[in-house]
């Protein structure tokens, strides 16, 4: 059959547009309205990154739906689709479309705790978010994923190991079916700040007790010892041993570390024997 009559007789393809679907980093997933025509046996899909220039092309077959691959994120392409028939003779070109490639511009993670961390990252266009990790870049976990369609992008991490290297990477697609993968990166979480003793458990005021545990951190800095509440003051202090003095105002109760915004466990302390007291005490009325 000659060109001009494909071009006579073929139909304008009637629409071309992006979907969303299982997409892949750096595509575009094109789907258009094929031609009622039993003389069409596929489609070339032809596209570039400048309006009506057009510097590459695939044929996709006989179906309605290509997702086109290995596309530079952040870049606009415009495409047009046209069918063949078994001369290869194409039709009248649909019209053009087009649509940026999603992008993921930044990203950075905060380790909030021992277990927890939080990451964030932005995105070029709205688009859902998750983020993948673990203690090596085979990754293994996810966060869930959440499907609000943004450019800011948040997610917490729980259950994670104190002092422990993780690797990380964020994943994005967009309505249109563009989607994003960042870099491997890491973050370590911090080391638990743990009480294993006191050495008296019990004493008066102005004795000095010895906390045993670790996390502490290499000297006092931020850090801070309280007795019922009540800052100590200290007298020595190093990664896995604190000396400091009970003090004048404390009664019986927890004894507990802070290392920065990071808190330890509590362990009773005795002042002058005494348990200490009751809780919040509170009445039914």
């Amino acid at each position: 059959m000659k060109r001009n009559q494909i071009l006579s007789i073929l139909y304008t393809l009637a629409a071309v547009c992006l979907t969303a679907g299982t997409s892949w980093a750096g595509s575009l997933k094109i789907s258009w309205d094929p031609v009622t025509d039993s003389r069409v046996v596929g489609y070339r899909l032809k596209f570039g990154t400048a309006s009506r220039t057009y510097s590459q092309s695939v044929n996709t077959g006989n179906v309605s739906t290509y997702t086109l691959q290995n596309l530079t994120e952040g870049t606009t392409y415009y495409a047009v689709v046209v069918a063949l028939d078994a001369n290869s003779n194409e039709s009248v070109p649909s019209a053009e479309v087009s649509a940026q490639v999603l992008a993921i511009t930044a990203s950075s993670s905060l380790s909030q705790n021992a277990t927890t961390a939080g990451i964030t990252w932005r995105t070029n266009k709205p688009s859902d978010g998750q983020v993948e990790y673990g203690t090596s870049s085979a990754y293994g976990q996810t966060s869930p994923l959440d499907s609000s369609l943004l450019t800011d992008h948040s997610a917490t991490l729980t259950g994670l190991l104190p002092a422990t290297t993780y690797h990380y990477r964020v994943r994005s697609r967009d309505e249109g079916g563009s989607s994003a993968v960042s870099s491997d990166a890491t973050f370590t979480t911090p080391d638990e700040v743990l009480i294993s003793s006191l050495s008296p458990s019990s004493g008066s005021p102005g004795t000095d007790v010895v906390i045993s545990g670790r996390g502490f951190g290499s000297g006092q800095a931020a850090g801070e010892v309280t007795f019922s509440g009540v800052t100590a003051p200290v007298k020595a202090w190093g990664g896995s041993s604190i000396t400091a003095s009970v003090p004048s105002t404390a009664r019986s109760g927890p004894v507990v570390v802070t290392v920065g915004n990071l808190e330890s466990n509590s362990v009773t302390f005795k002042v002058n024997g005494k348990l200490a007291p009751p809780g919040r005490v509170r009445v039914k009325r």
